[in-house]
């Protein structure tokens, strides 16, 4: 009898979970009718003779066993997501076991602390990543934050309860306020000493903007498409801190790439700054793997769906090398590098008509290392006539 109950328990619970979106509540509702606390009391007498329950109550431990089981294998494959940094599948497990656990909660109690387990640990990691973050923002280094930043967008995207607690929010608005400033900082130290405001060696100046331009470049290309991947999340989207860095990468870091197309980098894969190769290499790759697909949500959160015909979309306004190759000769800072030799001028002039010739004497003494900043633009800059 029990042998028979529990390969007719494997079977139910194979098939339905195999076959069904609905399984949590087939199998909540076989839960509840082989139930034996639910049975009269002449039916739980003559189940008492049988033995334990007799056959009814058998399938009863069965499936709640069988339940625990496949919660628990959800349970593990949401914590190695996590530590794999596939937040996708963290998020859509621990969507599963919420499912679960309001249908079958009558019966199977560990569940629920499962979920709460598991949503805590996202927390932590999630907090542990702003932490990391905000050093980076509140240093003078700009050491590889790549990693951090993609768990820091990924988690915000494929997590959906993520912005819950109150915790998460600030650690979320700060990170983000700290980075902003950051930004607001380095593009104040480079217009400082582009226009000269401080005396600086010219090797010092290339090393200031190229550190800019490094921090720059990532932030219009991530935050540009982090701030357009949000627009359909409502907490995330309400974060002043993510418009305001928007705004000030269109404003500075505009040269070299493209912010009026975005929608179609993000549905290539690409960064704004591409290079034509990049972007036809993705789109062929994407157009293999979604070919003859009629709707692929490529994003769960945000119920994007992709379909060959958006991805082709994408590649007609982008497939332009020409405009994509001049674009990319283009800088940040440009304008100002370029413009070094008129303020050099005036601040000669300045200076010899207040007689200050200890400052102009020093400025031509740092001439010959003025050479440093010619690669720095497109063409070169030309220093020998500077």
């Amino acid at each position: 009898m029990w042998v028979e109950a529990q390969e007719e328990c494997k079977a139910i619970f194979r098939h339905t979970t195999g076959r069904n979106e609905n399984a949590h509540e087939i199998i909540a509702k076989k839960l509840d009718k082989v139930d034996p606390s639910n049975a009269g009391y002449l039916a739980m007498f003559k189940n008492a003779v049988k033995g334990t329950f007799g056959y009814g109550g058998s399938q009863y431990k069965l499936l709640k066993s069988q339940t625990e089981d496949f919660c628990l294998e959800a349970y593990g494959e949401g914590r190695a997501a996590l530590q794999k940094g596939d937040f996708d599948i963290l998020d859509d497990r621990i969507m599963l076991l919420i499912k679960w656990d309001r249908a079958v909660n009558k019966h199977v109690k560990s569940i629920a602390e499962k979920v709460d387990e598991l949503k805590k640990r996202v927390r932590l990691a999630f907090l542990d990543t702003c932490t990391e973050l905000k050093k980076v923002a509140q240093g003078d280094s700009t050491l590889p934050y790549k990693g951090s930043f993609d768990d820091f967008r990924n988690t915000i995207l494929s997590v959906s309860f993520i912005l819950e607690t109150e915790d998460c929010q600030r650690a979320f608005s700060l990170t983000n306020q700290l980075f902003c400033e950051k930004l607001e900082q380095e593009i104040e130290r480079v217009k400082d000493v582009l226009t000269l405001k401080s005396l600086h060696d010219f090797s010092e100046i290339k090393s200031i903007v190229e550190d800019a331009r490094s921090f720059g470049d990532f932030m219009a290309d991530h935050y540009a498409v982090f701030f357009e991947e949000i627009k359909n999340h409502s907490t995330a989207e309400e974060d002043v801190w993510i418009k305001k860095i928007a705004e000030i990468c269109h404003a500075n870091f505009s040269a070299g790439r493209d912010f009026t197309n975005v929608k179609h980098f993000i549905t290539l894969g690409v960064v704004p700054s591409a290079s034509y190769t990049d972007i036809k290499r993705s789109y062929h790759v994407m157009e293999r793997q979604f070919h003859g697909a009629k709707v692929v949500e490529k994003e769960k959160n945000t119920n994007e769906k992709y379909t060959i015909t958006i991805i082709r979309e994408a590649w007609e306004v982008l497939n332009d090398e020409e405009r994509i190759n001049s674009r990319l000769k283009e800088k940040a800072f440009d304008r100002l590098i370029n413009g070094l030799g008129d303020c050099l001028l005036d601040i000669v002039r300045q200076n010899l008509r207040t007689q200050r010739y200890d400052i102009v004497a020093e400025l031509l003494g740092r001439l010959y290392s003025l050479r440093e900043l010619k690669d720095l633009v497109s063409p070169p800059l030309d220093t020998k006539h500077i």
